[in-house]
């Protein structure tokens, strides 16, 4: 149970956390907003009520016209809700595509590695899975050139001095 209080009176309400979730949403909504940012909206839910909020949010989308700036580790729940997709690695951008390119053809390692961490629930899927060695590197002292080279399976000499240009690429 959450109990919301009101400065405009006395008492207090006892709300139902899926009543709760609904009051929040009808407030972000109030203002007739364009833009929605969702940080890890779903990350601690279970898998049945991720779903449920995703439905909730794709319908309110469609309802509202809006656009949601959607934060995730979960390419998983991503690909429900995405039309474009931009894969950041320590704080840089290393790929932005439309969802069907980034699910179909990663341009980039880390994006193929997280892809490969999606638990397809098929134990037949034809999805690599793809474990990540070598050293995670801190946001606040990451590596010369590629913030990516300390992991990548095919990082060259170049990706160790040089940090690599975001190219336009077809898709």
């Amino acid at each position: 149970m959450l109990t919301y209080h009101s400065g405009l009176c006395c008492g207090s309400l006892q709300l139902g956390w899926h009543r709760a979730k609904h009051l929040g949403v009808a407030r972000a909504l109030t203002p007739n907003p364009m833009l929605i940012v969702c940080d890890e909206p779903v990350s601690a839910l279970d898998v049945s009520v991720q779903a449920q909020v995703l439905n909730m949010l794709e319908d309110l989308q469609n309802e509202f016209g809006l656009t949601y700036l959607f934060v995730a580790h979960d390419l998983g729940v991503v690909e429900h809700i995405s039309d474009r997709i931009m894969v950041i690695y320590l704080g840089k951008i290393v790929e932005i595509a439309p969802a069907e390119t980034i699910y179909l053809e990663p341009a980039h390692p880390y994006t193929e590695a997280l892809l490969g961490s999606i638990h397809s629930g098929n134990p037949r899927s034809e999805r690599k899975r793809r474990f990540l060695g070598g050293t995670v590197p801190g946001p606040s002292n990451p590596p010369v050139g590629c913030n990516f080279n300390t992991r990548c399976p095919y990082a060259t000499d170049l990706c160790h001095c040089e940090e690599p240009e975001l190219k336009w690429c077809a898709g």
